[in-house]
């Protein structure tokens, strides 16, 4: 499959030649004469049968008036463009400015919208598609068809590209027709249908390298999107990409006598629909029969009807090497995975399952049961059973609801089977059903060979049926977590018990399996993009991180960097929050251009981007103004008042650091939005209480002191700057929040010009100063304060003043978190550079780990003042020793560490 993509890439990046020499001939069904000649948009042809007489060349352009309607068939009959300039068919504003709308072909009455044979190498765009039934009580021919590729004789069409076009309301019959039970029931249909876009190839014709793209069909009373060749596959080399199916009376897209498909980024919704009575009212998402070499990827599938099949999408009878991966499938009624007989090595791997096969056997006129897994041995009735064989279902994601029924059908026929690595999240009850494609499978084990089934998770013992002929030989029982179950965004059914899925099993092929699977076995990414390392996971979504790589690009579920500097973390209903300054690149991304981001986890190593928690303002009169500064927000829970209460330093729109101020914000939710209050320079008019009288009355004689000098020195430990700012109101920098047991919360802020910290307890609800407070290591020139508790005893990390760059760490001791503060010297323990330099880091915060006794996660920012959004995370185990904190550099490193 690696080898067909490129050829496609070839074929299609050479395809987009020009020829210097073609012409451009223009068409207007009002304005138009066909006795013009046809090469001006001021002198533009009326008819499209006019396309015959042209001698086309290539490079040639069909330009045809946007925004107006031809009421007949645009043919392409021995139209001939070359590798190098294909014949271009578009449509073009009447005044031949740049395209912005489709041309309509309204089709009603005719047999095709567009019908091409015996014609290479030609663009087809922009076109509107219509053809609701005849244009009178009669039709002639066996269908109705908005776009029809037909290779008869010994034809050969190659090189069609079809893209951005709109077929819809596509009906054989006239208003009023109905279907019987018995035409539902039928294989295919046997009456006259409409059909969006159709490719058949006869005997001896050839169809080769189409491309189907960006275009949407819609309401049609069979198949969106058909593909029919014949048993030596005599179509090949098609893509059908980036596609919306919706309103099928029949399937979403089907292929029969194909070899090299690749069906990706399409959206199915509604196959089988009986919103009109002329649909046929069953039908599969998508489905392939008699198909070799199919790779069915990132796609979904999603609300298939029918009273049988109508499956998200399912593999029919003889087909090989047809892998489904990466596909969402939901609400299906035949189910998620069905794989029928004399198939060979085809695979459902890496998809996302969410209630399908609801259907029930004999309801509302339903002729098979809805099943979630279906393997079966039918490959027509007139034949015996066989197979399928070598079939593959690995890291899937199954969720189905409570109150629906999961019925999982497996014909002992079946010779190879491997199911590994999936989640069957199985609310409901599960059964074992006999599989009834007409004629039911048979059930019992005796012939079953080569079957490895293992390592699956199951919701509970219940969740694979105790009648099964076979069992996984070592499940594992338990919830996946998902985010959001019963969602309908793959994003959903991420799981947050990642410690039950991590220890996936490498899949290789099943004993006496010569071939395997197209693309091999082992992945490179999951459902939604993350790498997988060494080993799988288990499920369809594999956690990007299971590691800390201190100082490396971090990126979050959108594949983005986090951007959350300077961060603070809360923990609110065993779910990590990480909430920091949102960065933008070049150097005024160090002042706040948006605000405060925040960021959930269930892990630590993967995170959600929650979005922007505090929005900077647009009023030039608000304090919050976009452009003002913004550092290390940190957020607390107010249990009492049920409040999310956020903190941060705050430094006013072009004034640089001279504010020094600390802001508050509020929510009712811990992700936002948070309401901005107020910031406030502290405590004006309040001394500290460890502050001695005997300073009090000292003066404010900063003009006396040689700095730094012994004597400046001794003044900033007795307070100059705490007595200079009284009346007004402390400075509040750097700053960290910390909850104590007790409920009570301090706030932790370098002052003094960032000499000294001050400790100051809050109010009960979190969102005053109490009056309460302390200044702490005086004149020791503290910044960035990050606090932890163990045994009792408080501790901080800390580092000293040197602006952007990075200093040697700091840590001190405390019996409570007001003081005393005793400081422990550098926490860190390795070369030089690393201690003169905190690893290139400065502290931000210290994580407590949940369900690990003791355990606690250095943060610290490696600050890029020149782009601050490139800015990188040093996170590192705290390790003890002598009652001290200590770090050491891990290249990677994960949460079994504070095992030992």
């Amino acid at each position: 499959m690696n080898d067909i993509n490129f050829k496609f890439l070839i074929i299609f990046l050479i395809f987009l030649g020009y020829n210097a020499e073609a012409k451009d001939y223009y068409f207007h069904p009002k304005i138009g004469n066909d006795s013009a000649n046809g090469t001006s948009f001021k002198s533009p042809f009326k008819s499209l049968v006019k396309i015959s007489d042209l001698a086309l060349e290539p490079g040639d352009r069909i330009l045809l008036a946007a925004g107006e309607v031809f009421h007949e068939t645009l043919i392409l009959d021995h139209v001939q463009g070359s590798f190098e300039n294909p014949i271009l068919i578009d449509s073009y504003q009447n005044d031949g400015s740049d395209i912005k709308g489709k041309t309509i072909i309204d089709a009603r009455g005719l047999l095709n919208g567009l019908l091409i044979t015996n014609s290479n190498y030609i663009i087809i765009k922009n076109l509107d598609i219509t053809a609701n039934g005849p244009a009178d009580d009669s039709g002639d021919g066996e269908m109705r068809v908005g776009v029809l590729i037909f290779g008869k004789g010994n034809e050969r069409i190659t090189n069609i590209h079809l893209e951005d076009l709109y077929i819809h309301d596509i009906f054989y019959e006239k208003e009023g027709v109905g279907r019987s039970e018995a035409e539902v029931r039928s294989a295919n249909g046997t009456q006259k249908y409409g059909w969006g876009i159709r490719l058949i190839a006869d005997d001896n014709a050839e169809i080769e390298n189409i491309w189907i793209s960006n275009s949407s069909i819609e309401n049609v009373s069979h198949t969106g999107i058909k593909l029919t060749g014949t048993q030596r596959q005599n179509i090949r080399n098609v893509r059908i990409l980036d596609n919306k199916v919706y309103r099928t009376g029949g399937p979403g897209i089907q292929m029969s006598g194909v070899k090299f498909v690749h069906v990706k980024g399409n959206e199915v919704s509604h196959s089988g629909s009986t919103d009109d009575s002329r649909k046929w009212g069953r039908g599969s998402g998508l489905w392939t029969w008699s198909a070799s070499h199919v790779m069915i990827e990132h796609n979904s599938f999603m609300h298939a009807n029918g009273p049988g099949d109508s499956a998200g999408a399912h593999i029919d009878f003889n087909c090989d090497n047809v892998i489904l991966q990466y596909n969402f499938s939901a609400e299906n009624a035949g189910g998620f995975c069905e794989i029928l007989g004399n198939n060979y090595n085809c695979a459902y791997r890496y998809n996302i399952s969410v209630n399908d096969g609801h259907r029930v056997k004999g309801e509302n006129g339903a002729f098979q049961e809805g099943k979630v897994f279906w393997l079966s041995g039918f490959q027509g009735g007139q034949r015996e059973r066989k197979g399928p064989v070598n079939s593959y279902f690995y890291n899937n994601t199954i969720y189905v609801k409570a109150g629906q029924v999961s019925k999982i059908a497996i014909d002992n026929r079946s010779k190879g089977v491997l199911i590994v690595n999936n989640i069957f999240h199985l609310e409901g009850p599960v059964e074992m059903v006999i599989g009834d494609q007409y004629k039911a499978d048979e059930s019992s084990s005796d012939n079953m060979e080569r079957v490895l089934f293992e390592n699956n998770l199951f919701l509970n013992g219940s969740n694979w049926p105790k009648d099964a002929m076979i069992h996984d030989a070592s499940p594992l029982y338990g919830s996946a977590q998902f985010q959001n179950p019963g969602g309908m965004k793959p994003e959903d059914y991420i799981p947050a018990n990642w410690e039950l899925l991590q220890n996936g099993k490498a899949v290789q092929p099943l004993p006496d399996d010569e071939f395997g699977l197209i693309q091999g076995f082992k992945m490179k990414t999951d459902f939604l993009g993350n790498s997988i390392s060494k080993t799988p996971g288990i499920g369809a979504i594999y956690m990007k991180y299971r590691d800390f790589q201190p100082g490396q690009l971090w990126e979050d579920d959108l594949g983005e960097h986090i951007n959350a500097h300077g961060g603070g973390f809360l923990i609110h209903e065993d779910t990590y929050y990480w909430f920091g300054e949102h960065k933008t690149e070049g150097t005024e991304g160090n002042k706040a251009q948006v605000g405060v981001g925040v960021y959930s986890s269930n892990d630590l190593f993967n995170w959600k981007n929650e979005g922007i928690a505090l929005k900077v303002h647009d009023d030039p009169n608000s304090l919050l103004v976009k452009g003002c500064i913004i550092e290390r927000p940190k957020v607390i829970y107010n249990e009492k008042a049920k409040k999310f209460v956020m903190w941060f330093h705050h430094e006013l729109k072009d004034r640089g650091y001279e504010a020094a101020m600390t802001g508050l914000a509020v929510s009712d939710h811990v992700t936002g939005p948070y309401t901005y209050i107020k910031s406030v320079n502290p405590h004006a008019g309040i001394w500290p209480s460890n502050y001695p009288d005997s300073l009090k009355s000292l003066p404010v004689d900063l003009d006396k002191y040689e700095r730094p000098s012994e004597e400046w020195k001794e003044a900033v430990v007795n307070g100059v700057f705490l007595r200079r700012d009284f009346e007004k109101g402390q400075m509040a920098r750097d700053m960290t929040l910390f909850v104590d047991d007790d409920g009570k919360a301090y706030h932790f802020h370098s002052s003094e010009n960032n000499q000294t910290l001050h400790v100051a307890e809050l109010t009960e609800d979190y969102m005053d100063f109490s009056g309460n407070y302390t200044r702490v290591l005086p004149g020791q020139q503290n910044e960035a304060p990050a606090i932890f508790k163990k045994d009792g005893k408080y501790y901080m990390f800390s580092s000293g003043l040197t602006g952007w760059k990075p200093n040697p760490g700091k840590s001190a001791v405390a019996d409570h978190p007001m003081g005393p503060w005793t400081p422990l010297g550098n926490m860190v323990r390795g070369t030089e550079d690393e201690m003169k330099t905190t690893f290139r880091s400065q502290s931000t915060a210290a994580i407590p780990v949940i369900g690990k006794k003791d355990a606690f996660i250095y943060v610290g920012d490696r600050w890029e003042p020149e782009n601050p959004i490139d800015g990188r995370y040093v996170w590192l185990p705290v390790e003890f020793e002598d009652e001290r904190p200590v770090l050491r550099w891990r290249d990677n490193w994960d949460l079994s560490f504070f095992d030992n």
